[in-house]
């Protein structure tokens, strides 16, 4: 009779063993998902970010990982000071889930000074420059960061002092619908009155004449964007620089640029390949991120 006792029980305990397993590694549907807290966000922005989707099937023994990994994912948009993810409802017996996603948005106006040396370091300015306030670059920088709702970003700068500056860019991450191609464009404009024309012994020798205006420089730059997928992205980037100088620096060296030319323009084009499943970019406590990038500067004879 012990003997069947103990039989009995494990039987027993191997069936509601079995029971616990079977519910742990049933899958739930996702029927719905919700978004509170939007204000100026575009929905399609925080559902493009999500590892799984409306009619996706979720193991409900992973529910509670996949929940946090697509907090991290959207925490790590920078649009959202708090982001909440739940399951407001729960059919056991149709095994469905619908899902709340509540996000707190972040502030994403942001002005902020500019103070620079225009030379290589504080104690080449403060030494050989003797700490010359003409030698400084201030001004503004705005960031707009979520511009039109869409995380896309208008970046303005306006530069005064040493070397005058204005440069305006603006990133959309997505075009097309399915939301896996962006562009970047950005122009830059600089102009200089003063210029490095050669090094003698070691020492940096600079034109200035009056308030003759030496060098210009334009740069134009178009990037684009390739996410297929949330951790994987390929950029592709075309940019156009065109440097114009005064005639007079041809009497200091006439072969600053080749042939004798006060103009220059170059191209450049660039690739890199990021792919990146850290869990807080910010502070990321796991994951990797690795990094590839090549460049070719300047296209044509030489």
């Amino acid at each position: 009779m012990f003997d069947v006792g103990i039989q009995g029980n494990f039987s027993l305990s191997l069936f509601l063993l079995g029971i616990l397993h079977l519910s742990f590694s049933q899958s739930v549907t996702v029927t719905s998902i919700q978004t509170k807290g939007l204000n100026k966000t575009k929905e399609s922005i925080v559902l493009r970010e999500l590892t799984f989707g409306v009619g996706d099937t979720i193991v409900q023994n992973d529910l509670g990982l996949a929940i946090e990994k697509n907090r991290n994912n959207l925490l790590n948009l920078g649009l959202f000071n708090e982001v909440s993810i739940n399951v407001s409802e729960w059919d056991t017996d149709l095994h469905q889930v619908q899902i709340i996603i509540e996000l707190k948005e972040s502030w994403y106006i942001y002005l902020l000074p500019i103070l620079d040396l225009a030379d290589r370091n504080f104690n080449v300015w403060w030494n050989t420059h003797h700490h010359s306030f003409e030698r400084l670059n201030v001004g503004a920088q705005l960031d707009y960061l979520n511009f039109t709702g869409h995380n896309d970003k208008f970046k303005a700068k306006l530069q005064f002092g040493y070397t005058p500056k204005q440069e305006i860019e603006y990133r959309f991450p997505y075009f097309n619908k399915r939301q896996s191609l962006g562009l970047t464009v950005s122009a830059l404009h600089s102009e200089n009155k003063e210029i490095s024309y050669a090094t003698v012994d070691n020492v940096e020798q600079f034109l200035k004449l009056d308030k003759r205006k030496l060098q210009e420089k334009w740069k134009t730059q178009v990037t684009l964007q390739y996410r297929p997928s949330i951790y994987i992205r390929h950029e592709i980037s075309a940019s156009l620089e065109f440097l114009r100088m005064d005639s007079a620096i041809l009497d200091y060296n006439p072969l600053l640029f080749r042939n004798g030319a006060i103009t220059h323009h170059e191209l450049m084009m660039h690739y890199s390949f990021e792919y990146d499943n850290r869990d807080l970019k910010i502070y990321p406590s796991k994951g990797i991120k690795a990094q590839l990038e090549t460049e070719k500067i300047g296209w044509g004879k030489k």
